[in-house]
């Protein structure tokens, strides 16, 4: 959600409530859906995981009806970004089963590395491709191409930051942390968290956004210091507060400060 207003601030347009709704609503689904299909063990569920196994049908009915709501507010969309995010939608869909070819069963949720690119993608395309398409900008012009990279790279960095945190659960799948290991993990967080940051600056700079340093320096400053301070031994509470609020602090102070002309 909070990844979609920066994405209309960088516009500088008003905020289409309609393809908001329908992104929150879409991500809000496929998340819901991932999250009661997939199996935890007993010893290594989260306190979400315990509440949604209480509480599975009550979460099958949000599911249900955050669908009923995108199908609602597809008719307002753009043929591309519905051919788009329907073969996204089955990406997500089989990444939760195994694939049966000739008897022999695949799932691409052991293909480790795919899991950070398949969600980073998704959410990227969202907030990012989908409002810059259907509010009719060019999104091969040179600066929306460095803007789009420099929020793949943020939020990249953000979702491998939950891989870590997930490493205990994640034994079944091959994520770069169990791959690679925690500290070669979070070096490659630091690294695409820089690489986002360095790409904001070449941004406005260069193209002469100049009133967004401040914002961008504050901004990441202060999610440089949560991503720093967090290790795989954290609580599932660090991690729903400090780390899933960080996109809220990006447009808080990245963007919003900048439409209000405080500075």
């Amino acid at each position: 959600m909070f990844f979609s207003l920066c994405t209309y601030a960088f516009l500088g347009e008003d905020i289409d409530l309609d393809l908001c709704i329908f992104s929150f609503f879409s991500v809000f689904s496929i998340y819901n859906f991932t999250r009661i299909s997939k199996r935890v063990s007993k010893q290594s569920k989260s306190i979400a995981d315990i509440w949604i196994d209480r509480n599975k049908e009550w979460v099958k009915l949000h599911i249900i009806l955050g669908l009923s709501l995108c199908l609602y507010y597809v008719f307002s969309i753009s043929l591309r970004s519905i051919i788009v995010l329907s073969i996204l939608f089955l990406l997500s869909i089989i990444y939760n089963y195994k694939i049966i070819l000739y008897n022999y069963r695949f799932s691409i949720r052991q293909v480790g590395i795919l899991k950070l690119f398949l969600i980073s993608f998704i959410w990227t395309f969202l907030s990012v491709v989908f409002p810059i398409w259907e509010m009719g900008y060019d999104l091969f012009c040179l600066e929306n191409i460095v803007y789009l990279l420099k929020m793949w790279f943020f939020i990249a960095s953000m979702t491998l930051i939950f891989d870590i945190r997930d490493m205990k659960i994640d034994k079944d799948i091959r994520t770069l942390p169990i791959i690679y290991g925690y500290k070669r993990a979070k070096a490659l967080v630091i690294i695409m968290f820089l690489i986002s940051f360095f790409m904001g600056l070449f941004l406005y700079i260069a193209f002469d956004r100049y009133y967004y340093l401040f914002g961008l320096l504050i901004a990441y400053l202060s999610i440089f210091v949560v991503i720093i301070k967090t290790n795989r031994e954290r609580k599932y509470l660090y991690f729903a507060f400090f780390i899933e609020s960080q996109t809220i602090i990006l447009y808080f102070f990245e963007y919003f400060f900048v439409s209000l002309k405080i500075y």
